[in-house]
């Protein structure tokens, strides 16, 4: 297993973060030293362990080398150029070219968001059957939608890399939120309406994570 080292800021212990599923980054207190963090791990390599584990039956979205998108992950190919600048799709790899690699990111998340509203374009005669104010792409650390008492929905721009049948659950998920703002009784009777299956995506939509 491969560890990746990192001095963080106002944390009071070690945390971990899987990268990949051979690849964790160890963020450390300002008070450890290198060494601290070094010794740390070494002794609570069974909580790395678990840590590994719980990452591995989960499915992130992007990691360093790879998208998940279309069903299955996608190897994220870079290329630095000034003319082609973009993103082309193919059966099992992303190519990526910017006039900078620092802007992969960016480029990546402008094409998903893209993609993701020209998906929620489709669903234009829905937004309008239940009123809905305005449709946002927007990027959030740990929230596929949103939901605002001004009847606006917001989605993150990684919505496009789920299966249709997820999609369509975020997209409800949220509409159901015009009806109860909480996860309450109600909300669920009236997500249930929308979504009879909905307990069923639900866990699934759980297996994927954003970050």
């Amino acid at each position: 297993m491969k560890i990746l080292f990192k001095k963080g800021k106002g944390l009071r212990t070690v945390s971990a973060k899987f990268l990949d599923e051979n690849t964790a980054q160890v963020t450390f207190p300002r008070n450890y030293s290198l060494k601290d963090a070094e010794m740390f791990v070494k002794k609570h390599q069974a909580w790395l362990d678990k840590a590994r584990k719980k990452f591995i039956a989960k499915i992130p979205i992007l990691t360093e080398n790879k998208l998940f998108l279309q069903n299955k992950y996608l190897d994220i190919n870079l290329y630095k150029s000034s003319v082609n600048k973009g993103v082309r799709v193919f059966y099992d790899k992303i190519i990526v070219s910017t006039d900078s690699l620092i802007k992969v990111n960016q480029v990546l998340l402008k094409f998903l968001k893209n993609h993701t509203e020209k998906f929620l374009s489709s669903y234009s005669d829905v937004f309008d059957e239940y009123d809905i104010s305005e449709i946002r792409v927007k990027f959030s650390k740990n929230r596929w939608g949103t939901c605002s008492s001004k009847r606006v929905l917001t989605f993150h721009p990684f919505l496009f890399c789920l299966p249709l049948h997820l999609r369509e659950y975020i997209i409800y998920h949220e509409i159901a939120h015009l009806y109860e703002m909480n996860h309450s009784k109600r909300f669920k009777f009236k997500l249930g309406e929308l979504i009879p299956d909905f307990k069923a995506r639900e866990k699934e939509l759980k297996k994927f994570i954003l970050s």
